[in-house]
């Protein structure tokens, strides 16, 4: 079995078990705060994620990259967290001087507390995780959020239940904070280390490019929310939230793939030579496939029943949850491409990428939301990330001899239509319970399973690769 599998399915469960809390805990606020609620809370979030990428600029990438290369790791780590707090200060100063503002805007006057005390805790949340991650404890570094989320959700729980409304999300929020970075730190074998001039140099070497990467990643994630928050009622950005965070669960297998890829090249480069890059990117192209293709196709076809499980309120999201689906598809590809070309240390190429996605998403969401409601802010963001897939491959096959897998993704494809077919005659009957939405998804998974089995042989000897040594 290949390092880059073992990684990946380590990293894959984590993640999955953090998406899967991460849903339950949007499942306790949708259904039980409502759309309003839910809307309201999620620009809390949008506020202290810019918060953090304007303390991060990134440090975070740069940390991680610096500590893989094996030198000086405390002192780098050291570096980075004293990077991170002077650049937190001005930060800390402007959501103060604001905070009227600010409060207008999220539409509740005890969020400036809690974004001064959760920004402050990002700083140290990052830091451990770029360690971990420049160590390679990819999974490692996931399980700790993963705890994190679980406190989160356990207290969110609680404090709805007891009608603490919205403090009581931002109180598990900033707990969940706290735990991930106790636990981290137990995973953490670097210990700080007095930095000197040349490691902040170093740092700075690496993040005056990819602090575009780490805008890029904010912008994707937040900028459509954003900038809705100035045109549309709470409750519509609650909606939009869910088909978001609905559309993320078809995300996993590519988010664990590219963060071990990226941790990984270094190691490849130095010991087996770009070949070897070329077929671990090639080898982890098929398996991005597997679960994103199918994804789309079944979240065209079970979107409704599976919004409307949230309330008949949430059902309107079908036509946002649906574009979001296609730019989830394009950006699974661009992760990789992007991390890899990262990883080779050419941060100068995905700064233009990235430069232009972020252009594209801005102006495009203003401009698309402005004209046509939210449905443009979906359109503007998968527009935008359908560009920068593109620019990202250019630029790694300007770098290494890559070889596009397309007859397993063309299989991939074929299975997840077939998988479609069915899940479509099941439904035919329109709306049906809860319980029978979710029996009829997982048997479309099992479909699914078994045809790219039957259809790819690269992967049917990889999973008798995994299962041989238990039976």
């Amino acid at each position: 079995m290949s390092k880059l599998v073992k990684s990946s399915i380590g990293s894959f469960a984590a993640q999955t078990g953090l998406s899967l809390v991460e849903f339950i805990g949007t499942m306790l606020v949708a259904t039980i705060g409502g759309p309003s609620m839910l809307g309201t809370y999620v620009l809390f979030v949008v506020v202290y994620d810019v918060g953090t990428l304007l303390s991060n600029l990134g440090v975070w990438e740069a940390t991680v990259k610096r500590i893989a290369e094996g030198d000086s790791r405390g002192e780098f780590l050291a570096a980075s967290f004293l990077t991170r707090g002077a650049l937190l200060v001005p930060v800390l100063l402007f959501l103060v001087v604001f905070q009227d503002s600010i409060v207008d805007y999220i539409g509740d006057p005890v969020a400036t507390p809690f974004l001064l005390a959760t920004v402050s805790m990002v700083v140290l949340v990052e830091t451990v995780s770029a360690g971990l991650h420049g160590e390679q404890m990819v999974a490692r570094s996931r399980s700790s959020a993963l705890v994190g989320s679980v406190g989160k959700v356990v207290i969110w729980g609680a404090l709805l239940w007891l009608g603490y409304g919205l403090v009581g999300l931002l109180v598990g929020l900033l707990a969940s904070k706290l735990l991930h970075v106790i636990v981290g730190v137990q995973f953490l074998s670097i210990r700080p280390r007095v930095p000197n001039r040349r490691h902040f140099q170093r740092l700075f070497q690496f993040s005056r490019y990819s602090w575009l990467g780490s805008m890029k990643k904010r912008a994707w994630i937040w900028t459509d929310t954003l900038v809705l928050g100035f045109f549309v009622a709470s409750g519509l950005i609650g909606v939009y939230e869910l088909s978001w965070r609905l559309s993320a669960a078809f995300f996993l297998i590519s988010m664990a793939v590219s963060s071990v890829l990226f941790a990984n090249v270094d190691q490849l480069l130095e010991s087996k030579g770009p070949d070897a890059v070329s077929r671990a990117v090639s080898e982890s192209l098929v398996y991005t496939g597997i679960l994103v293709i199918p994804g789309v196709v079944g979240g065209i076809v079970m979107a409704r029943p599976l919004l409307t499980a949230f309330g008949s309120e949430y059902a309107i999201g079908y036509p946002v949850f649906v574009v979001l689906l296609l730019a989830r598809l394009s950006h699974c590809y661009e992760n990789v491409f992007a991390k890899v070309v990262n990883a080779l240390d050419r941060p100068d190429l995905m700064f233009r990428a990235n430069g232009m996605f972020i252009l594209l998403n801005v102006v495009g969401n203003v401009v698309a939301i402005a004209t046509y409601g939210w449905i443009g802010a979906a359109v503007a963001t998968a527009v935008s990330m359908s560009v920068r897939t593109l620019m990202a491959y250019r630029y790694l096959t300007s770098l290494i001899d890559l070889t596009i897998p397309r007859r397993e993704i063309l299989l991939e494809t074929l299975a997840a239509l077939m998988m479609g077919a069915v899940l479509l005659w099941v439904t035919r009957g329109g709306p049906t319970s809860t319980l029978w939405t979710v029996l009829t998804i997982g048997g479309g998974a099992t479909l699914y399973g078994i045809l790219v089995l039957a259809f790819i042989g690269r992967v049917r000897t990889r999973v008798r690769s995994l299962v041989t040594p238990f039976i």
